[in-house]
């Protein structure tokens, strides 16, 4: 892999994702989601909140896409744990309050400098890490590894990246992980099964949040998007993963932001059609 050109890669375009972490504290703050509140509080002492891309409905998704990647990454049982582009998420909390589980996040350094300040002013966690840096090094994943044991696999999650990478990103980041996966054997859950038909259905469930999200952030651009789940699944087994999609609409009964919004069921159900999480596997892991 021509790690040079990753960073030649590595421009100002990828600082334009970065209000995107708190806007998505600001959505699960309408949730019973832990510590979200909280975050939120505490980020804003570094972050405006970016009015022109929320809309207060889409909380409904956000919430949908927390919960179904913690299901999967809660049902394989690992408890070791890097999640790429972490953002404000508040799962690293949550799952490092079980001592066992060992929990690396990593985002972008303004991204991360100000979350290990919120981490810390809520709970200090020995077992909770935040890294600065692009998932596309390859000597991010190599820092995030020295905090695991080699004897027990590990889980990659992440939710909202891959819409803004392109097609070569997104297979630079997919052979990270299928690396570190078969040196530690594990599983890669991801929130960003969302293809060309969500982003239409979005744009008529939440009218100008593409268009607005597309004005501020470059990388937000349809082409980065795949067609279908063929496309997604034949993608990814070039790379050397087996696909699992589930959709969002699994989580409907589990929402708590649809009575907080005072949204019905079926637009909840619209809100989030065509929306799926993916477990990934390698295929030739340990």
């Amino acid at each position: 892999m021509d790690y040079d050109r990753i960073m030649i890669m590595k421009d100002n375009s990828f600082n334009e994702i970065s209000p995107t972490a708190i806007q998505g504290a600001y959505y699960k703050t309408f949730t019973d989601v832990p510590y979200s509140k909280e975050i939120l509080h505490e980020a804003r002492k570094y972050e405006d909140l970016p009015s022109d891309i929320i809309i207060d409905k889409h909380s409904i998704i956000r919430e949908a896409r927390h919960k179904i990647v913690s299901e999967f990454l809660a049902k394989s049982g690992i408890s070791q744990v890097f999640e790429i582009a972490a953002g404000y998420s508040p799962r690293g909390l949550i799952f490092t309050e079980d001592e066992n589980c060992e929990y690396v996040e990593m985002d972008l350094p303004i991204v991360a400098e100000n979350k290990k300040k919120v981490v810390n002013s809520i709970s200090k966690r020995q077992n909770l890490h935040i890294l600065s840096g692009n998932a596309l090094d390859k000597e991010v994943f190599d820092e995030a590894t020295k905090y695991f044991d080699t004897k027990k696999p590990v889980a990659v999650v992440n939710e909202g990246l891959l819409r803004y990478l392109t097609f070569e990103e997104k297979a630079i980041l997919a052979t990270n992980i299928h690396q570190l996966l078969k040196h530690f054997g594990g599983v890669w859950v991801t929130g960003d099964g969302g293809f060309i038909d969500f982003r239409k259905n979005q744009n008529n469930t939440l009218p100008n949040l593409d268009m607005n999200m597309r004005r501020r952030i470059s990388r937000n651009a349809l082409s980065n998007v795949f067609n279908d789940k063929q496309q997604f699944d034949e993608f990814f087994d070039k790379v050397g993963f087996t696909t699992e999609f589930h959709e969002y609409g699994e989580m409907l009964g589990d929402l708590s932001s649809t009575k907080t919004l005072g949204v019905e069921d079926d637009q909840a159900k619209d809100l989030s059609a065509g929306a799926f999480a993916v477990v990934l596997r390698a295929k030739n892991e340990l």
